[in-house]
Parts: structure tokens; C-alpha cells; sequence
């Protein structure tokens, strides 16, 4: 081969290989960088990977944590997927599915709970806000209440759900409803009215009492205005107090639901007269209570009050016995200015809450023996404790006496009255002297007529003697005129022996020394003899006597003798005033015990057709000596009634007048059957002086 091709050729193939060699190293340059290339990727991807695992098992511990957070709630949390069905859940929703006997119930214990669970979720997710609903199931025969939250899925999260258990939450609710209604329907019992303002200070309670203070609509109120509203409304209607500037006052009263922290009272007085007591409290959930009560009967009662104190605090200051009220401790609740005066102490000594025994001490110097006082806090304290009534005549130093009593008060309290009754005791003791001194002079005077009449029944039995002597013809004949003379003369000193007898018959009785011969007297016998004894002095008087006595009336335990005086001594001052041509009627009747404690009685009736006698003289005509008149003369009426009068009650009975049927006078005397046992009353010409 020819060198130079070989050459040639070599030199060819020296530049190929050069050539091949510059690109081989290039490409092994390539590769090389490419390899290295390889390896950083290669590397990064090892780092990758590493973080992937890491960031894996990050995940994995934080999804680990996360169910164990949430098999860990009490409630029951779920989570669904796409097509909205449960995909997941929590531990405590496996029990929550399943009953007490282990067996596998539906989703939240009713089919019908599912369905509304799943519309609930599909809102959530159209809407894409979290829904909740509460429902009430019966799981396990016990009704229980859940509240269902459904959460819409998120970009990186899928839609949540969880059940709440609202059962003590809902039953808190129902009785705080309960509550609250009964606190609804005490506010409409009350007579105040009660309006509850928000923050926002519209109205949002309000009870009747408050719609009919203000004469309010209940629809305006159910509008829930606002004050500001309600204050112009009520401005309007002149319900509201009268002020100068009503915008500022308004705003005064609106700018409270910033400034007020605490309650405020006040009196508002309204253009009708009435008073209201408000009362402003701020709300703890905001805004204000308002509460009104109309005051006005209370206002005016208290003016009454307050007058009528002072009038009775000016009465008793003025009365000139003093008055004192001490409290069931013992100390003076209340004292008048004559109290202080009486005590001769000084005013700070009498003040209120004065111990009983501090104000005694102060008036010791009063008492003329120490242990008088000690009478006095006896009387008070018998007020106090056994709730009696006590009083005493306390003697003081200088011929002075006071009146104390003690009455005991509903309260527990005493009231304690002291009068100067000085002038009083000296005025008994004149008039006891006087009363002594004029029995004495009675006594002397009775004696004196008793003894005249005496003297006089004597030489009067002479007269008499001599005269029916004289008027017999037995001393020799008389003319007509001399026999007239004579009649005269006998019949006037009958008459004047009657008036004498009737006067010792009267002092026998005022000395005491007449004595009853009681024995069984015949009441019909009796009226006859007594009319017997009075036929010929009517016959005179042209006057009927007739008798009515029913057998019924018996007998009764008296005198006869001192009865048939009294009743003759009746008869004949009927006779006395009863007209001619007239009747008098005696009668008797018999009356038996009542129930009460009456004694068997009889009335003996003496009954005329004469002028009568007017009732306020019916007491006066049993006066001795006592005369009335009579047309234009006074007639006396003797010892005839008051000696009668004398005898009946001497027998324990008595008499009494009044008018007749057809006019005239009635005398009536009651005389019990048997003998009383107790002594006779007294007479009135015996009443008693206090020595």
C-alpha cells in the first residue's frame, strides 16, 4: 500500500481519532456532567423523599393525635364524603349508636332523625354556613334532647358533624320558661307598674298595671317603642310632670342608660293630681326597669295622719290632766306638757325613752312617805304585765292629792292619767261633813216630830172627844148652826190625827224601828177591806169603787195591817183628785217567775179617771210635803204617797205610776209572793252618807 496513502490514510485516521477522541472526551465530559447532574437530582430527590417520609410521618402522628382527640369528646363527631353519607367517625358515636344491649341502632336512634341530619348537611353545604338544629328522640325509654351542628366541607376538610346532648341545657331552659312565666304573671298580680327598657332602649316587658297608670294601648306597647317615643306620647296625652324645658328633661331621663349605676327613687307629680313613686334600676343585661306606684291615697292618708297626730298631740297638751304612755320595757313612749307640769320636774326629765323608775325618783321630792311611790310603779306595773287596770289617790306634801290610773293599751303599752284632784277631795270631805251634819239634823228633826206628834195626839184625842160630844146633843140641843160647827170641828181633827199618825208612821220607819208582822194576807180580802174602809168617802165624792181580783191571786207573805194603810192612803188621793160622777178601779194580777230570776209577784192596781199626773212630777209626788199645782192653786198631796211608798218597799216590793187606759193615773204595786230574804232596800229618805 502506498505509504503515502497509508499516510495519508493514518494521518486520516490520526485526525478521526483525534476528532473521535475530542468528541468522545466531550461526550465523556457530557455524561460526566450529566452524571453529575444525575446525582444532584438523584440527591434531591433522596431529600425529597426523606421529607415526604418525614412530612408522612408527621401527618400520620398528627392524624393519630387527631382521632385520638376526637375518640377521646364525649359526643359524638362524624364526618361525611361526597355523596353526604357518614364516612367516618369518632369512638364515642359507636356508642352513641348502640343501645343497652349491644345491638347496632339506627343513625342517631330514629330513621327519621337521619333524614333530617342529612337535609340539615345538605343546607350547610348549599349555603355553605355551619346549620344546627335541636330534636328530641327517646333513646332507651328515656326522652333526651340533641342539638345537631352540620359544618359545610372546606377546601382541605370534608363536611363535620356533631351531636350535642341539650338534655339538661333544655330542661334548664323549660324551667327558666316556668320561671319566667310565673314571674310574668306575679308582675301582673302587682298594682305597680313595671316596664323594662333594652340597651337599645326599646320597651321589652311590660305588665298590665303599667298600661293602666298611663292609659296606654296595649297594641302601641306591643310595637315595642322606644322611651323617647313613649315619653312624647305620653307628653302629648299631659301625662307627664309639667317641666320648663321638656327636650333637656328628656334627655335627662334617656341620658340614664349611661349614667345610672345604681337605683334612683323619686316623686313625680302628674297634671291629674296624682303622685307617683318611681323607681329606675339599671338591668344586668342592659338597659333600665322602670317601676311606677301611685302614692297619692298613701300621701294623702299620711297628711291625714300627721294632722290628726298634731290635733291629738295639741288635744292632750292642752288637757289639764296629764297623760303619760310607757312602753311594755318600761320606759315613756309618749308624756304631755301637764304630765311634766304635775311632777313639778323639769321637761328634759320627762323625754322619751325615760325609765319609769328614773321619773319616780325625780318626783320623790313630791311624796309625803317614800313607800307611796312604790304604790305608784305598782299600779303601772299591774298595766304592763297582768293587763289590769289599777288607780290610787296618792296623798303629796301640802294638803295635795293626785289620781293615778293605769289602763293597759292594745299594744302592749300603759296609760298612765294623773289629775290634781285636791279640789275635789276637799270639796267630798266639805260634802261629807255637810251630808253627816244634815242626817244629824235629820235625826233631831225626826225626833222633834215624833216627839210633837206625840204631844199632840193627846190634847187632839180631847178635841176630838169633846166635839162628837158636843155634836151628839149629849151636853144639851145645838141649833143648825151650832151642830155644823161641831161636824166641822170633828172631821178637821180626824183629819189632822190622820196627818199626825201618818208623820209618827213615817219617823217610826226613817228610825228603823218598825217591824213587819208578816203572815199568809188574802190579796182579794185585802182590796175589799180596803175599799170597805173608803165606800162612805166616795159615796161623799160621788165616786164608784170597783174591784177586779181573780181567785189566782192567792195569798202572799206580808202585814196586813201596814199594806191595808198603804193602799188606803193610795185609794184616798185617787178619791182626793178624781172627779164626780167617776170610777176607780182597784185590781190585782198575779205574775209568775220568769226564767231571768223574777220572783213570783203581785200587782196591785189603784186606777182613776182624774187630771192624771205628768211624768216628770211622778218622782215628786213621793216627796214629803211636796205640792203641785193645780190650776192656778197648789193642792198638796200630804204623807199619803210617800208613806205608801215607805210600806211597800219595806215589804222588798215597789210602786211606780203611770197613765191609765181612757186617761187618768195608774199606781201599781208589785209585791213578791213569799218574803225576800236579804233585808229591804233603803228608802229615800234612808240613803246612806259616806262617812
Amino acid at each position: 500500500m502506498d505509504p503515502i496513502v497509508v499516510a495519508a490514510v493514518m494521518t486520516a485516521l490520526s485526525a478521526g481519532l483525534a476528532v473521535y477522541a475530542i468528541r468522545l472526551r466531550a461526550r465523556g465530559r457530557a455524561v460526566a456532567d450529566r452524571l453529575q447532574s444525575s446525582e444532584r437530582e438523584l440527591a434531591a430527590e433522596r431529600r425529597a423523599h426523606e421529607a415526604a417520609a418525614v412530612a408522612a410521618e408527621t401527618a400520620s402522628a398528627r392524624a393519630d393525635a387527631a382521632t385520638a382527640l376526637l375518640d377521646a369528646l364525649p359526643l359524638p363527631v362524624w364526618w361525611r364524603d361526597i355523596s353526604g353519607a357518614i364516612g367516618g367517625h369518632n369512638a364515642a358515636f359507636d356508642a352513641f349508636q348502640l343501645g343497652d344491649d349491644g345491638h347496632e341502632r339506627p343513625e342517631f336512634a330514629n330513621r327519621a332523625l337521619i333524614a333530617q341530619a342529612r337535609a340539615l348537611a345538605r343546607t350547610a353545604r348549599d349555603r355553605g354556613l355551619p346549620m344546627r338544629e335541636r330534636r328530641a328522640v327517646v333513646t332507651d325509654g328515656v326522652r333526651r334532647v340533641y342539638e345537631i351542628l352540620e359544618i359545610p366541607p372546606g377546601t382541605d376538610r370534608p363536611a363535620v358533624g356533631l351531636a350535642l346532648d341539650a338534655t339538661a341545657l333544655a330542661e334548664a331552659e323549660a324551667a327558666m320558661e316556668r320561671v319566667e312565666a310565673g314571674y310574668i304573671e306575679a308582675f301582673e298580680s302587682v298594682t305597680s307598674g313595671i316596664a323594662v327598657f333594652g340597651a337599645d332602649m326599646r320597651l321589652t316587658f311590660w305588665n298590665g298595671a303599667f298600661a293602666r297608670l298611663w292609659h296606654l294601648n296595649a297594641a302601641f306597647l306591643d310595637q315595642r317603642p322606644r322611651e323617647g317615643e313613649l315619653l312624647e306620647r305620653l307628653r302629648e296625652s299631659r301625662r307627664l310632670p309639667e317641666v320648663v324645658n321638656f327636650p333637656a328633661w328628656k334627655r335627662d331621663r334617656l341620658a340614664l342608660y349611661t349614667s345610672l349605676f345604681a337605683p334612683m327613687e323619686e316623686l313625680v307629680h302628674l297634671p291629674d293630681g296624682r303622685t307617683l313613686h318611681v323607681i329606675i334600676a339599671p338591668h344586668r343585661q342592659g338597659g333600665l326597669v322602670h317601676i311606677y306606684e301611685d302614692v297619692s291615697d298613701r300621701l294623702a292618708l299620711e297628711r291625714s295622719y300627721n294632722t290628726l297626730i298634731a290635733v291629738q298631740r295639741a288635744t292632750i297638751d292642752a288637757l289639764a290632766e296629764g297623760l303619760a304612755v310607757f312602753r311594755s320595757d318600761g320606759r315613756l313612749g309618749l308624756a304631755n306638757q301637764t304630765f311634766a307640769r304635775l311632777l313639778e320636774v323639769r321637761p328634759d326629765q320627762v323625754s322619751i325613752e325615760t325609765p319609769l323608775g328614773q321619773l319616780l325618783d325625780a318626783a320623790r321630792p313630791l311624796a309625803t312617805r317614800a313607800d307611796d311611790l312604790d304604790l305608784v310603779r305598782q299600779v303601772v306595773d299591774e298595766a304592763l304585765v297582768e293587763r289590769r287596770r289599777g288607780e290610787m289617790t296618792l296623798e303629796l306634801a301640802g294638803d295635795r292629792f293626785f289620781s293615778i290610773a293605769a289602763t293597759p293599751l292594745p299594744d302592749g303599752a300603759a296609760l298612765v292619767s294623773l289629775a290634781d284632784v285636791t279640789d275635789t277631795i276637799r270639796v267630798q270631805r266639805a260634802l261629807r261633813d255637810r251630808a253627816a251634819a244634815l242626817a244629824e239634823a235629820d235625826r233631831l228633826k225626826s225626833e222633834f216630830v215624833a216627839h210633837v206628834s206625840y204631844e199632840l195626839r193627846t190634847p187632839l184625842n180631847s178635841v176630838i172627844g169633846f166635839a162628837q160630844l158636843l155634836a151628839s146633843e149629849m151636853a144639851g140641843p145645838l141649833n143648825l148652826r151650832q151642830r155644823g160647827y161641831a161636824e166641822d170641828i170633828v172631821h178637821a181633827s180626824e183629819h189632822l190625827l190622820v196627818l199626825i199618825n201618818d208623820m209618827i208612821d213615817l219617823a217610826s220607819i226613817d228610825a228603823g224601828d218598825v217591824t213587819l208582822n208578816r203572815r199568809p194576807v188574802d190579796v182579794c180580802q185585802l182590796l175589799r177591806s180596803v175599799a170597805d174602809l173608803a165606800r162612805q168617802r166616795a159615796k161623799a165624792a160621788s165616786v164608784s169603787i170597783d174591784l177586779d181580783c181573780p181567785p189566782e191571786c192567792g195569798t202572799i207573805d206580808a202585814d196586813g195591817l201596814r199594806l191595808r194603810q198603804a193602799l188606803y192612803n193610795l185609794l184616798g188621793n185617787a178619791l182626793r183628785f178624781t172627779p164626780v160622777d167617776t170610777r176607780i178601779r182597784m185590781a190585782a194580777e198575779a205574775r209568775p217567775a220568769d226564767p231571768e230570776g223574777c220572783p213570783s209577784m203581785v200587782a196591785l192596781i189603784i186606777s182613776d179617771q182624774g187630771p192624771g199626773i205628768p211624768e216628770e212630777e211622778r218622782e215628786q209626788v213621793f216627796e214629803r210635803f211636796w205640792r203641785r199645782r193645780r190650776g192656778e192653786r197648789k193642792a198638796g198631796v200630804g204623807l199619803g204617797l210617800p208613806l205608801a211608798r215607805s210600806l211597800i218597799e219595806l215589804h222588798g216590793g215597789r210602786i211606780r205610776i203611770d197613765d191609765a187606759p181612757g186617761g187618768g193615773a195608774r199606781i201599781t204595786c208589785l209585791l213578791p209572793v213569799q218574803a225576800p230574804a236579804a233585808a229591804p232596800p233603803l228608802t229615800s229618805q234612808q240613803t246612806e252618807i259616806p262617812a
